[in-house]
C-alpha cells in the first residue's frame, strides 16, 4: 500500500512555492509602483541612503522643545545656550557650548577647597559681554600685568571668568557669594560694569512689565513653568518627538530599510510625525506670545512692581542699585580679605568720549540702536554713582573717557563692545590701576 503522506509532502511543498512566487511577484509589483510613486508623492527621488541618513538624523537628534523654555527660546536666540540657575540668575548650559565649565561659565573652574594652591593669587572677573570678551581675548595680558605687582611676586596668577553676556546687578555680587560658599577662595575682584545695568532694564525687561532688577529675559525663562496648560502641551510634544524618534530607530536597524515601500511608509509617516510637531510648536509658542502680552503678568514672572514717574526716575533708581550692589561687594571684599576693584564700562554712546573717525562711525554709531538712549541718558548717574563709590573710599574708576583723545578704531558694533585692541587698552588700563593701587597700600 502506498504511503498518502509522501504524496501530501511533495504537494505541499509545491504549494509554499507557489505561493512563494506569487507573494515575491507582488512583493517586486508593490516595489516597482512604490518606486514609481514615491517622487510624485515626496517630491524626491528616492535613494536608499538618503533615507537611511534621515532616520539615523532624525533617532539622534534630541527633542528641539521637551520644555516650555524651549519654546519660548526660539524668539530669542541667546537664551538657547542659556540654563536657568537658582542663584545667579541664569549660566551657560555647558552641555551645549564648548569651553564652558560645569559651573556654567567661559574656562576653567575655581579651584574649591582642597584644590586651592597655596600660592596663587585667585582673581575673580565678573560683568556682563565687554568682561567675558576682556578675560576670553586678553586674559593672558591681564594675568602678565598683574605678575608685575610686588606683592604678587613669585606666585602664580589664577583668572576666573565669572562674567556672562547679560549679567547685570545684582548677579555679579550673587556669582562672588555663591563661589565662596562652594570653599572658593578669591582674593581679588575686577568688576567691570554698569551698561548693562542701566540698559537692559529700561529697553528690555519693564517693557514686559519684569521687575528692572531680575535677569535679562526673565519673562522668556521662566514662561509657562506654572501654567499646566503649556506644561500638557510641552509633554505631548516632546512624547510626539520621542516616538518619532524610536520610529526612525526601528526602521534604521530592521530589514525594512532595504524596501522601497517601507521607505515609502516611513517618509510619509514621519512626515505625519513632523506636522503634528510643528503644529503643537506653533499653537505653543502662539500661547507663550498671547501669556506675555497680558495686561497682568504671573508673578514668578513680573515680580515686584515698579513704576516710575519719568525716565529719568528710573535712570536714578537703576544707578542707585548698581551702586549699592557695588557697595556690599566691598564690604564683602574687606571682610573676606579680598580686594575689590570697580570700573565703569567705556562706552561709544557717552557723549565726549572718543573721537570717531568716519570708517569707525558707521560701525559703533549707526543711526539707530535700541540701547542708544538709554545709555546716552543713564550714563550720567552712573558717572555720579561712581564718584560717590570713590568718595567712600572704594576702588573706583571711571573708564567712560580713557578714549577721549583716541581716533583708532576700537568699538566693533553699534552697542557697547570692542575689537582685540579696544579689549587690550582696558585691559592694561585696569591692570595699571590696580598695580599703582596695590604696590602703594
Amino acid at each position: 500500500m502506498e504511503d498518502s503522506s509522501a504524496k501530501i509532502k511533495p504537494r505541499v511543498l509545491q504549494s509554499v512555492f507557489l505561493y512563494s512566487l506569487v507573494l515575491l511577484f507582488m512583493y517586486i509589483v508593490l516595489e516597482v509602483i512604490s518606486w514609481s510613486i514615491y517622487k510624485p508623492v515626496t517630491d524626491e527621488s528616492f535613494l536608499f541612503g538618503t533615507q537611511q541618513d534621515r532616520r539615523i538624523s532624525v533617532k539622534e537628534s534630541p527633542g528641539q522643545s521637551i520644555s516650555i523654555q524651549g519654546i519660548a527660546a526660539s524668539q530669542a536666540l541667546h537664551l538657547r545656550t542659556e540654563a536657568v540657575h537658582p542663584y545667579i540668575g541664569f549660566v551657560q548650559n555647558p552641555r551645549l557650548v564648548d569651553k564652558v565649565n560645569e559651573y556654567g561659565f567661559l574656562g576653567t573652574a575655581l579651584p574649591l577647597n582642597s584644590e586651592i594652591q597655596p600660592d596663587t593669587i585667585y582673581v575673580a572677573v565678573v560683568g556682563g559681554s565687554v568682561a567675558t570678551n576682556l578675560v576670553d581675548h586678553k586674559g593672558e595680558l591681564i594675568r602678565q600685568e598683574l605678575e608685575k605687582i610686588e606683592s604678587f611676586a613669585n606666585k602664580k596668577i589664577f583668572i576666573a571668568n565669572l562674567s556672562l553676556p547679560g549679567l547685570k546687578q545684582p548677579q555679579q555680587l550673587m556669582a562672588i557669594n555663591y563661589f565662596l560658599s562652594l570653599g572658593a577662595r578669591i582674593d581679588l575682584i575686577i568688576n567691570l560694569d554698569g551698561f548693562n545695568e542701566m540698559t537692559l532694564p529700561s529697553t528690555e525687561l519693564e517693557r514686559m512689565g519684569v521687575f528692572p532688577f531680575y535677569p535679562r529675559g526673565w519673562d522668556t525663562r521662566v514662561a509657562g513653568m506654572t501654567n499646566q496648560e503649556l506644561l500638557r502641551g510641552a509633554g505631548q510634544m516632546a512624547q510626539l518627538e520621542s516616538t518619532r524618534a524610536l520610529v526612525a530607530r526601528i526602521f534604521a536597524s530592521s530589514p525594512l530599510r532595504f524596501s522601497i515601500t517601507a521607505n515609502l511608509f516611513w517618509d510619509r509617516l514621519d512626515f505625519l510625525f513632523v506636522r503634528s510637531i510643528e503644529k503643537k510648536r506653533v499653537t505653543l509658542t502662539l500661547k507663550v506670545l498671547e501669556n506675555k502680552k497680558q495686561e497682568v503678568q504671573p508673578y514668578q514672572v513680573s515680580g515686584p512692581s515698579r513704576r516710575y514717574k519719568s525716565a529719568d526716575d528710573g535712570y536714578q533708581d537703576l544707578a542707585r542699585h548698581w551702586k549699592k550692589s557695588s557697595e556690599i561687594l566691598n564690604n564683602l571684599a574687606q571682610g573676606s580679605g579680598m580686594y575689590y576693584f570697580h570700573f565703569l564700562q567705556p562706552n561709544q554712546y557717552v557723549p565726549g568720549s572718543k573721537i570717531f573717525s568716519e570708517e569707525e562711525r558707521k560701525i559703533a554709531l549707526p543711526e539707530f540702536h535700541s540701547y542708544q538712549n538709554s545709555a546716552k541718558n543713564g550714563y550720567p548717574y552712573l558717572i555720579t554713582g561712581g564718584k560717590d563709590l570713590r568718595d567712600q573710599g572704594i576702588n573706583f574708576t571711571d573708564l567712560t573717557r580713557m578714549f577721549a583723545s583716541n581716533d583708532q578704531v576700537l568699538y566693533e558694533d553699534g552697542c557697547c563692545h570692542f575689537n582685540h585692541l579696544g579689549s587690550e587698552l582696558i585691559a592694561k588700563e585696569m591692570a595699571r590701576v590696580i598695580k599703582e593701587k596695590l604696590d602703594n597700600k
